[in-house]
């Protein structure tokens, strides 16, 4: 690796960091101008989409009502070039409605990875994979919305579980009992 590239993935490493332990684990959509690139186009682990400083505060604002403790842990980056991943460690209490599901108070916990692309030196694409699915298996909420708008109950791997279906863009939230 050359000396240019080592320091565009140190670079790299250190935008990932603030990007989760400055402004995702605080809130703090003002550091949305140093750390991401105008036309920002996230996407979610659970399959929300935005694009821009607006649509992504959105979305931010939008877990903090419901997981008010909400922080990510960054486990581990790899980096090449203008990519990286990180593996990373999420953790909650649901305190606030999300997707229709009134607040449980339950703690969550679940694993993910983000794939970021970078481009004059900020964040201009985050994808996000988690198995967030697991965060619900001791959810109680699967009992509160037996028949809610939207929501399906299905067999998956052997389980009963339910499915949300958003109405914005296709996602889905699995929870079992």
């Amino acid at each position: 690796m050359a000396r240019g590239e080592n320091v565009s993935a140190n670079q790299n490493v250190h935008l990932i960091s603030r990007f989760y332990n400055e402004m995702w684990s605080h809130f703090d959509k003002g550091l949305f101008p140093e750390l991401l690139a105008e036309d920002i186009r996230f996407r979610g682990s659970l399959g929300q989409s935005a694009v821009g400083y607006g649509e992504f505060g959105q979305y931010v604002d939008y877990i903090h009502k419901a997981f008010p403790d909400f922080k990510n842990y960054v486990e581990d980056v790899v980096t090449e070039g203008d990519k990286s991943f990180a593996r990373l460690t999420y953790r909650g209490t649901h305190q606030g409605e999300i997707f229709g599901i009134p607040p449980t108070h339950q703690a969550i916990a679940y694993v993910g990875v983000a794939l970021f692309h970078f481009h004059d030196k900020k964040i201009s694409e985050v994808w996000v994979l988690s198995d967030a699915t697991a965060s619900y298996d001791n959810y109680t909420a699967i009992n509160l919305l037996p028949k809610a708008d939207g929501v399906e109950r299905v067999k998956h791997c052997g389980r009963e579980v339910v499915m949300r279906l958003c109405s914005i863009k296709p996602c889905r939230i699995l929870m079992s009992s």
